[in-house]
């Protein structure tokens, strides 16, 4: 009777070991994790987003398209489940549900895919967008929770209250077209225990929750900008998919131009980077661009700080503050504060930039 009793506790202790998370000492090291454990390279902008959801309560990551945030985002999802017991990562993306199923699950299915080992001992869905220590697992997680197209705003408050864990990350893609009950929702769950939220967003509108908790400090801010992004830099292709050279020269030929003799340089100019001096690329129709001269640059559309993920000079010279611009919208303000430190050898406060 006693050995039997000593068995039963020897194979729940077991099982209880198995479900603990395998990697703690990691717990402070998601860059070693991620490069280590999970096997990927990063661009280097990203690096300070790992930092900074380890280090800060909300972190909000502003991009460029295709500098790599959903990426980054499913590997710091690994990560925490990976490295913390009891831990719970909740996962939403603006409507529809497709946004969150194909791009930052697309991500995770990556992951399990090449790290099968890793995960041989959970309970795997991508379809249900969930994954556990086990089947009967309710405390242990990853999941995707989708964001309902219609009903009122209480229901979708509640569907992200109520949610406690010892380790809790939220982690919201598109931020900016979420709609604020969610993060009232998620707000309401961050008031003890070991509590993160990352949202990543492309700048569109001086407007909305992300845009209000960026102004008013409520959360660290990382900047992810084309202009550093290695396949930019060194004109190779390093990460495929992501932001490429040709497309940044086609769009500094499309959304700026050359200052005319004699005008006095702005806020909006900014000197063409070393590296893209005497470049060349064509226009959408196939017409080559001549080569890019040694010159400044005026901004001319919006377009280009959205596609660039920058912020304006003025906004870096007062980020202390954290204002904008009142003259221009946000996207307007998104200026690449790499450029604009080449050309005054400044240094911003805002972490990323």
């Amino acid at each position: 009777m006693m050995a039997e009793a000593t068995n039963k506790a020897k194979a729940i202790a077991q099982k209880q070991k198995s479900r603990r998370a395998p990697f703690p000492k990691y717990q402070n090291d998601p860059y070693g994790f991620c490069t280590q454990i999970l096997k990927e390279s990063f661009a280097p902008d990203v690096i300070p987003v790992m930092e900074s959801v380890r280090d800060h309560p909300v972190t909000i990551a502003r991009s460029a398209n295709a500098t790599g945030k959903s990426h980054v985002a499913a590997r710091i999802a690994m990560w925490w489940y990976k490295c913390f017991d009891n831990s719970q990562v909740y996962t939403a993306a603006a409507p529809p549900e497709r946004n969150l199923k194909t791009i930052l699950w697309g991500e995770i299915s990556a992951i399990l895919a090449k790290q099968e080992t890793l995960f041989a001992n959970d309970d795997v869905s991508t379809a249900s967008m969930r994954i556990s220590r086990s089947k009967d697992d309710k405390n242990e997680f990853i999941t995707g929770v989708t964001i309902p197209g219609a009903g009122n705003s209480a229901e979708r408050e509640a569907r992200f209250s109520g949610k406690h864990a010892p380790h809790l990350l939220f982690i919201i893609d598109e931020g900016d077209a979420v709609p604020v009950e969610v993060y009232k929702g998620i707000e309401s769950c961050m008031s003890g225990g070991h509590a993160r939220l990352l949202i990543m967003f492309n700048p569109r509108a001086k407007s909305g929750p992300v845009y209000r908790m960026e102004s008013s400090g409520e959360g660290h801010v990382v900047a992810l900008s084309a202009f550093r992004h290695p396949n930019v830099v060194t004109g190779k292709n390093m990460i495929p998919g992501a932001v490429d050279r040709e497309t940044t020269v086609r769009r500094i030929n499309e959304w700026t131009r050359a200052l005319a003799p004699g005008e006095a340089p702005d806020d909006l100019c900014f000197d063409v980077p070393p590296y893209l001096v005497d470049t060349v690329a064509s226009s959408k129709g196939g017409i080559p661009y001549p080569p890019l001269p040694d010159n400044k640059r005026k901004i001319t559309s919006p377009e280009f700080c959205y596609g660039f993920g920058r912020v304006s000079a003025a906004r870096l010279r007062s980020a202390h503050q954290r204002r904008v611009d009142q003259c221009c919208t946000l996207p307007m303000a998104c200026l690449c504060v790499t450029i604009w430190r080449t050309a005054t050898g400044r240094h911003s406060s805002v972490h990323g930039y």
